[in-house]
This record gives C-alpha cells, sequence and structure tokens, in this order.
C-alpha cells in the first residue's frame, strides 16, 4: 500500500490517524494558537471530525449550490468507483448461459468410471443467479441533466432513494445499495440507522411486490478504514477481487479526505471525479508481473540475463533477472542456484570467482558421481578402440578415411589421466 502513497499523503494520513493534524483544537491544546476559527463556519476550537465531515457551512450552504459540495463529492468519487467495478461484473455475468435447474435425482456412476468435472468458471453471490441485470446509481455520469435519479416504482413506489440498484425484472430481484462515508467512530452508528431505515420500509413493500430485494448498507472510513461489513458486503453481491477493491476504496477515500483538509479554508470548492492510479507496477490489478521468469529456468541452468544481449535488451535482462529474485511483490524468493566446478572451485554459474564452497559431503558426493559417470564414459571409449569395433556409416555417405588406433589410444589415456587429476583436486582437505 505505501507505494500507492506520496509523501505528502503518507503523512496526511499517519498524522489523521494519531489526530496530530494542525486543527482549531490541537492548535489550542499544543498552546500555538487561541480562538483559531473553521475557516468556512467561523466555529472555534473545531476537531478533525468537523472538518473532514461535520461542518454546518459545508451542509447549510455549500450543499445547496448546482455543484457537488465537498462531502458529497468525495462520496460520490467512492460510489463511482463501486458502481464502474459492479458494471464490468455485469458483462461478465452476460456472457454465461442461463443457469438451469438442478436436477434433484442422484446421478449414478458406473463401476471403474471416474467422475467428471466441470472446468467451467462458477459464478458466486447475487450477481450469479440472473443475466439480465440492469443498474442505475445517483450519479451525473448515469443520467442527462434534465432527468432524474428515482428507485424503481416496480419494486417499491417510495421518496427514499439508496444510491443505487441493481435489478432483474426476469428473475424479480433487486438489490439496493447504500454507502456512507462518515468517521471511523460513526460507521456502527450509521450502519445499524440507514440497515433499519431500508430494510423496513423498502424490504417489506417489495415482498409484497413479489420482489426478493436485498439491502447492501457498506461504509468506507473517512480516513480510509474499511470495515468488515464492506467486504462481506461485497462478497455477498459477487464481485471479483474484493481485497484489491477495498484497498482503492480506502485509498480513494483518503486521498478525496486529503483534498478535503487542503480546502479547508477555501469556499470556492470545485469538484472533479478522482480517480485511483496505482504508482507501483508490482500491485498491478491482474497480479501477474511482467518479465518475472520460471523456477524452472532459474533452476535447470542461466537464465536469460546471461546471455549476449546489446543495447536495451542487456538492460531489459537484467530487469528479468533482478524480477526473478524479488518475486511477485518485491519479497526476496531464495530460487536455487546452479554452481558448476571452474578450476578446482565450485562457482556460482555465471561467476568467475566465489568464496563460496558447498560443504564437503556436497562436493564429494557430486565430484563422485561426476568421476564414475566420466570414467565410464572413456573406459567404454578405450574398450572399443582396443576392440576394434567398426562405425556403421550410411553406404551412399563419403568414404571414412583410415583411422589410426593407437593414436586414439594415446588421446584417450591422456583425456583419461586430465580428467582425473581436475576432479581429485576437491577431495584435497586444503580445497574444501
Amino acid at each position: 500500500m505505501l507505494y500507492d502513497y506520496s509523501d505528502r499523503l503518507l503523512k496526511f494520513v499517519v498524522n489523521a490517524q494519531t489526530n496530530t493534524l494542525p486543527t482549531p483544537d490541537n492548535l489550542r491544546r499544543w498552546g500555538l494558537k487561541r480562538n483559531v476559527a473553521c475557516g468556512l463556519c467561523g466555529r472555534n476550537e473545531v476537531t478533525l471530525s468537523h472538518v473532514l465531515g461535520g461542518c454546518d457551512w459545508v451542509r447549510g450552504t455549500e450543499n445547496k449550490h448546482s455543484r457537488e459540495d465537498r462531502y458529497t463529492w468525495r462520496h460520490n468519487n467512492i460510489i463511482y468507483l463501486l458502481s464502474r467495478t459492479i458494471k464490468e461484473q455485469m458483462n461478465v455475468v452476460q456472457k454465461f448461459p442461463e443457469k438451469k435447474a438442478t436436477d434433484p435425482l442422484i446421478k449414478f456412476v458406473r463401476a471403474g468410471a471416474g467422475v467428471s468435472k466441470s472446468s467451467v468458471t462458477k459464478l458466486r453471490g447475487i450477481l450469479g443467479l440472473a443475466r439480465d441485470w440492469e443498474c442505475d446509481f445517483d450519479l451525473p455520469e448515469f443520467r442527462s441533466p434534465l432527468s432524474k435519479y428515482l428507485f424503481p416504482p416496480e419494486v417499491c413506489a417510495t421518496p427514499l432513494k439508496m444510491d443505487g440498484y441493481v435489478m432483474s425484472r426476469k428473475h424479480r430481484i433487486c438489490v439496493g445499495i447504500e454507502l456512507t462515508v462518515p468517521m471511523e467512530h460513526n460507521i456502527a452508528k450509521w450502519h445499524q440507522s440507514k440497515l433499519l431505515k431500508y430494510e423496513n420500509e423498502l424490504r417489506i413493500e417489495a415482498e409484497r411486490n413479489n420482489w426478493t430485494f436485498h439491502s447492501c448498507v457498506i461504509e468506507v472510513g473517512a480516513r480510509g478504514w474499511i470495515p468488515p461489513s464492506l467486504v462481506s458486503s461485497l462478497n455477498k453481491l459477487g464481485l471479483p477481487s474484493v481485497k484489491s477493491l477495498s484497498n482503492d476504496l480506502s485509498l480513494l477515500a483518503m486521498k478525496s479526505s486529503y483534498l478535503i483538509w487542503l480546502n479547508r479554508f477555501n469556499r470556492e470548492f470545485c469538484p472533479w471525479r478522482l480517480s485511483v492510479q496505482r504508482s507501483s507496477p508490482l500491485r498491478s490489478t491482474s497480479g501477474v508481473a511482467i518479465g518475472v521468469s520460471s523456477f524452472k529456468t532459474r533452476a535447470d541452468g542461466p537464465s536469460s540475463s546471461k546471455q549476449v544481449t546489446t543495447g536495451g535488451a542487456k538492460s531489459e535482462s537484467k530487469q528479468v533477472d533482478a524480477a526473478s529474485h524479488n518475486g511477485l511483490n518485491g519479497t526476496h524468493v531464495a530460487w536455487p542456484e546452479k554452481r558448476v566446478l571452474v578450476e578446482g572451485k565450485w562457482l556460482r554459474d555465471g561467476k568467475r570467482s566465489d568464496n563460496h564452497v558447498p560443504e564437503s559431503g556436497q562436493a564429494r558426493t557430486a565430484n563422485v558421481e561426476s568421476y564414475e559417470s566420466l570414467h565410464k564414459m572413456v573406459q567404454g571409449f578405450i574398450q572399443d578402440i582396443d576392440e576394434k569395433k567398426q562405425i556403421h556409416v550410411d553406404p551412399t555417405a563419403a568414404a571414412v578415411s583410415d583411422v589410426d588406433l593407437s593414436t586414439l589410444r594415446e588421446e584417450a589415456d591422456k583425456l583419461m589421466a586430465k580428467m582425473l587429476s581436475i576432479l581429485s583436486e576437491p577431495l584435497l582437505p586444503e580445497n574444501l
């Protein structure tokens, strides 16, 4: 998460969580200034909660302007991100075939036959129950200037307006979505208040009209805190990547509150739609980092970064090697290192010198195995020469010149002596 914070935003978040921002009440408490008033409403010695969510001038005066007031702007930033996620999931759900009624009878399998497992992705949550979903939200991006947002009257004719709804006319399912962005100590109070408000009125009326109504009441703290009820509500709705979405909602709330704090003396606040931009390439929503080499590449031989490249390819190969050592989330990964025997020393693959030598048991075991395999190969070659075995070739190929067997035997003896000399060095105590 720290990759997504600028230095100034991180400073604001830490001070906001510990209540050490220079608010009027803190300035009086620290003895720096007295009778410091709110820059908007003029009240003396107000708290951080007043600045971020309870200023009377914002709620009574700025709220009546044609543009969004700053608290509504923060709320709409979050609900807009949530609405986009819901619409994307609706498009995914509509591509799946309609779910058929399951057969209540038991399906038997012949003796010895395996049970076929379906590899089709299963939809979960309320959005997986239908395919004809439609939605609407109380946002200016969802309508023309002359139209007005209303809760669907076929579900419930009421003046109450939830922030948005998702409905299926075929299956007569409606999900009402209500978002609140209060200070953290008021989250439980607002959750219970709005849950009872919409459950008692909308659910009863919807059931009378033969509709199944679900209320999705969620809260995001003004300083970015995500309550457990939000995660459970998003899972119940059937949205993907709930953890990543929760982090985005939290970051968006903190950025919006930071801008409200910066404009605490500005009455001409101009709203715009704020979005979340990831600053770390390794924290992409897909969860896959580009250019990370596989485990097999690192274990079986030198990676592509060891190859000779030119220009940009060389720097690119170094990035690939660094990513392979750091893993997806920047954490160190203990890849198994391939070591080779060079001049009697065990070196990391691609290195010319290395002070690290494997344990004596590892060196001895690897050496004996290499010795035995090479010994068998050379002895077999010498035996073939002694027995004067002929090499079978294609008769249509070019003729093979006569081979001097004594010269081959002499060269084989030299090769065997050289191999034994090289392989015997790591077995000496001073080389271990």
